[in-house]
């Protein structure tokens, strides 16, 4: 029997407390955490194993089924969790070669998050990580923000956005001099950026 309370606090301890879990009590390798705030929720063991740098750990979760690309709630995956630095030396230590076990094993590189950064981002906060940049960067990472198919990029791409829209009523209404036609031909502005989306993502689709 594990002496930690749950699988997520196993994931910071060690191999055979997160077996227990999984395999004496049959814990879902994917379950979420759904605590109280200010703690950010949606994080599976891999997460906070990744973090933690727990790299035995990481590997194990990984071979029972762990989604590699799984995202919590601010969109970070466990290989943003991986290269983000945590203060720790003892914790630091091992997350180079979680790094290297998740991109190994499928993790998306260049995932971003609610703000639109990616791992590599994470990796050059916080204290000099050279090691950890430079082996992101050879498995193909960037940390260059790009513009999705959405047009949107997290909460400043839809702030602008809405300018924008606001901006088109404003010069609507200056050239109709009609109010609801302003209002209107926005409205019509606004379904068109979504049914263009739609059509920008479902041709991706079918070249990719």
């Amino acid at each position: 029997m594990s002496s930690c309370a749950d699988i997520f606090s196993a994931a910071r301890s060690t191999v055979e407390d997160v077996k227990y879990f999984i395999e004496e009590e049959r814990v879902d390798v994917n379950t979420r955490t759904n605590g109280e705030p200010p703690l950010v929720n949606g994080r599976t063991a891999l997460h906070i194993a990744s973090y933690d740098g727990k790299d035995e750990i990481a590997k194990y979760l990984i071979s029972k089924g762990a989604d590699v690309n799984a995202k919590n709630d601010i969109g970070w995956t466990p290989l943003h969790q991986a290269a983000a630095d945590t203060g720790h030396a003892e914790h630091d230590a091992g997350k180079l070669e979680v790094a290297k076990i998740l991109i190994s094993n499928g993790a998306n590189v260049n995932a971003t998050d609610s703000r639109g950064l990616t791992p590599l981002n994470w990796a050059k906060t916080g204290r000099t990580r050279t090691e950890m940049q430079e082996y992101i960067k050879s498995a193909g990472g960037s940390s260059e923000v790009k513009i999705s198919s959405e047009v949107t990029l997290g909460s400043v791409g839809k702030f602008l956005l809405n300018i924008w829209y606001l901006v088109l009523g404003v010069l609507f209404l200056i050239i109709f001099k009609d109010p609801a036609m302003a209002v209107i031909l926005t409205i019509v502005f606004a379904i068109a950026h979504v049914i263009i989306k739609f059509i920008i993502k479902l041709i991706m689709k079918i070249v990719n």
